[in-house]
């Protein structure tokens, strides 16, 4: 947030780099945080925002990819309260929720332009939708894990208020599937491409 990020500007003053400033996607457009995010016209971009779209908890009828400030305060999400200003579980869990699925998509937005940029790869959809899923199959083993060691913030009902919007065919789970990491969970797979 501070500008510490190796992209832009930063390149044009190393010799042999100053190519690494601008977006080879993007019509030679100077890289920002900003475009790396939510603007840029790669597969990875595009991929990404329509994976976290369909697992998004709420309704997604005007969604639109979230703005750079939405993206790096994402953590200040809070859920909806009632008319005595608590919120209920399913509301926090939504939020976390959104929490989750925002910074995991940013985190790997990075890590696929890093290895664009710097390691000269390129991925396809499915090798996209892939580790976009696995990353967060990976937050859901983790929630779990911990819920299992009884700590007081990553309770039972945490985790299930949190994951139960993406979770494939819940009903049919065992009713200790938060914290028995025996049993397999899977996220809602992503609609086939057109």
């Amino acid at each position: 947030m501070a500008g510490s990020l190796r992209l832009g500007d930063y390149w044009t003053n190393i010799p042999n780099y100053e190519i690494r400033a601008t977006c080879p996607h993007c019509t030679d457009t100077t890289e920002s945080l900003a475009r790396v995010l939510t603007e840029c016209e790669t597969e990875a971009n595009a991929t990404i925002w329509e994976l976290t779209k369909q697992a998004w908890p709420e309704p997604t009828d005007n969604w639109t990819v979230p703005a750079i400030g939405h993206i790096l305060g994402c953590g200040n999400i809070t859920p909806t309260t009632n008319e005595q200003g608590t919120s209920p579980p399913q509301q926090r869990g939504i939020a976390r929720l959104k929490r989750i699925l925002l910074s995991e998509a940013a985190y790997l937005l990075w890590t696929l332009r890093c290895d664009r940029v710097i390691g000269g790869q390129s991925y396809s959809r499915t090798a996209i939708t892939t580790r976009w899923k696995r990353a967060i199959e990976a937050r859901l083993d983790i929630d779990r894990r911990l819920a299992k060691t009884n700590r007081k913030q990553y309770s039972k009902t945490k985790v299930l208020h949190t994951w139960t919007p993406i979770i494939l065919n819940p009903e049919s789970l065992p009713r200790d599937w938060t914290t028995n990491i025996e049993v397999l969970v899977g996220i809602k797979l992503p609609r086939p491409p057109d």
